[in-house]
This record gives C-alpha cells, structure tokens and sequence, in this order.
C-alpha cells in the first residue's frame, strides 16, 4: 500500500539534516512510500534530493508556517528541529501521524525545545542514545517511550574502502562555524605537522561562507603557517567525498574532529567506513563509536597536546592502528544501512498505528 510522507525543514543543504533524509529515500521507496520535502529556504540540496529518489520538493517559507493547511494530503509528517511548528500541529486535531525529529546537538537549539512539543507528537525520533539522554535529561516530563533511537544512514557502497593514487595525512570536515571549532582543528594541525616532512591536509568546508568567515579563516591559515600545508576546499560535491576519505587512507591519515557537540557524528562515520580513524573531541555522540585505542582516539576539549598524541598514535602503518581499524569495522556491522532503514520504517508503522 502506498503511503505519503511529508519531511519539513528550514533548510535543505547538501549536508545534514538534508543528507541524512536522503539516505533513507532508498528504504522509504522500496516500502511503497511516496517522499516529499517542504524547505524554507534551499542552499543546494534539492537538486540532490530529487536526484536520489524524493518525488517533490517545495521551498517556500510562507508554505512551510502554513504547512498545517496541507498536513492531512500525508499519511505521515515529519517536523525536524522546529518546536513551535511541532506544537502548533499537534493541537490542530490532524488525522496525520505527526513526528517530530530532533537532529541537532547544539545545547541552545535543543533547549528550544518543551516538554509540550516533545509529548504533542505521537513520537520523538533521535539520531543517538547521547541525544535521546540530552532530551529526558532536561525536559523530564517526557517518558522514555516517547523518544525512540534511530541512527543516521550513511551509503556503505558510495562510502567505502578503495585504492588512491595520491595520499594525505590529514582531513577535517565542516562548515566554518564555532561550534565546529575549526580554529581548535588548525592549532592541532600547526602541532602536528611540525614533526612531519611534506605534510598534506585537507580542510573541507560547507554551506554559507560569509566574506568575514573566509577572512577569518585565512588570515589564522596564515597565522599558523599552514599556507603551504592545508588544501582548502569549500562546498566539495557529497559524491567526490569518499575519493578524499581515500587519499587519507593511503596516507595512513586520520580524521580530525574537533566539534563542540555531535548529534550523531555523520562525519566520523564517513570516513570510517573509508577506512580512515578519527581523532575527536569529546564531543556528544561521537563517543558512541570512537573509543581511544580502540577505535579511535578521544581527546578532551581544549587539549591539544592530547590530540596530537592521539594523531601520532595512529598515523602510517602502526599495530595500534591496525587495531582500531579492525575496531572500526566490527562498530560499523552495528551501523548497517539495511538495518537502520527497517528499524526507521518500523517506526514510521509505529506512529501510523497511533
């Protein structure tokens, strides 16, 4: 039977909330269920979304506050990170099974939230255990129940381990903003490199970039004397990733991590399964999958002399690398694509039964 399902969110990128949505567009179509989005505003995702399956996308913000007026053309509707938006549907008696996704890790952003949004809905879907701890911790009228785990998908056959025939010894990803903490990421790297010969890193940045971040950005760049060690590059189509994940794999590279707070850690997740370890703050979810020595290396907010331990800890061909990469994979057979999308459609069954 076919159903339709309705994704609303301010903002539709080539990242995030967006790339998690599309990668479980294949589980949802072959299920029967007929995928649209409804976007406030678009910075390159919906080209990439209909690409990958979803049979329409709308931005427009006047449709989105409006978006009451059409909730019940779905069978489902799925509000991400909007608590106001969540809470004024579940008042207006929908016959719509109504869902509400919290995807972000920022404290302030999860504190928008209310105990009133978060038990309006028939449930509450989170990336990570860390999240779903986050949500009842501070909101405490909400039962257990209501709040159901259902990890991110990332494309194991897009995302994968593959030969190179360049290498690097470094890769960060993220956009330039403080809670990714890419000034943090540049100190480690200045550490870092000045033991190595001929060093390469990658620094990988998304979304908007403001004439003032850019500025920013090089002029600590300069700062740190990394001109001629950090290859920068902005908005990276989601396809061409894993063929850098590669170079830093035939490298003996690592990721580094260095956000404040991670729902999930998309990431980290990436690169692994491309055969590159992360180096991470502590930082939410992330520890979830990373443990040092293990399969990772976890470092404490602010250390950089910690981090760069663990960087030297797994760098090139060393034991202790072989180990965490052989933790990474028995992780990542907990992380299956096919088990995440029948888990997340369960869910949806869960909600539609009421």
């Amino acid at each position: 039977m076919s159903r339709r399902l309705l994704y609303v969110y301010p903002f539709c990128n080539l990242g995030g909330v967006s790339s998690a949505i599309k990668q479980r567009l294949s589980a949802l179509r072959s299920a029967g269920y007929e995928v649209h989005g409804l976007f406030g505003v678009d910075y390159g995702g919906v080209d990439d979304l209909l690409a990958n399956g979803m049979a329409d996308v709308t931005v427009s913000r006047a449709e989105l506050d409006a978006v009451g007026e059409l909730a019940d053309d779905y069978d489902v509707v799925s509000i991400v990170d909007m608590p106001e938006l969540a809470t004024s549907l579940a008042v207006a008696d929908l016959r719509t099974a109504l869902i509400y996704e919290i995807h972000s890790g920022i404290e302030s952003v999860i504190l928008k939230n209310s105990n009133e949004a978060l038990t309006a809905c028939r449930m509450v879907v989170v990336p990570s255990e860390w999240l779903k701890a986050q949500i009842l911790h501070r909101f405490p009228a909400v039962p257990d129940s209501q709040v159901q785990v259902c990890a991110n998908i990332v494309d194991a056959d897009l995302f994968s381990p593959g030969p190179s025939s360049r290498s690097a010894d470094l890769i960060w990803v993220g956009k330039l903003s403080e809670h990714k903490n890419w000034e943090e990421a540049l100190q480690i790297m200045r550490e870092y490199f000045a033991e190595l010969k001929d060093p390469r890193a990658y620094f990988v940045t998304g979304g908007r970039l403001p004439d003032r971040d850019m500025n920013e950005f090089l002029d600590r760049v300069l700062d740190y004397g990394l001109t001629r060690v950090v290859r920068w590059l902005h908005n990276v189509p989601y396809a061409e990733m894993p063929s850098l994940y590669r170079e830093v794999a035939a490298g003996g590279g690592m990721l580094l991590q260095c956000s404040i707070s991670e729902s999930f850690g998309m990431v980290v997740h990436e690169a692994a399964r491309c055969g590159v370890p992360a180096v991470s703050r502590r930082s939410g979810a992330v520890a979830e999958f990373v443990e040092s020595g293990e399969s990772g290396w976890i470092y404490d907010d602010g250390d950089v002399p910690g981090a760069v331990r663990g960087l030297r800890h797994l760098a090139g061909g060393s034991e202790e690398r072989q180990k965490v990469l052989e933790g990474m994979e028995r992780r990542l057979e907990s992380f299956s694509p096919s088990r995440l999308g029948s888990h997340y459609l369960s869910l949806l069954d869960k909600a539609l039964q009421g």
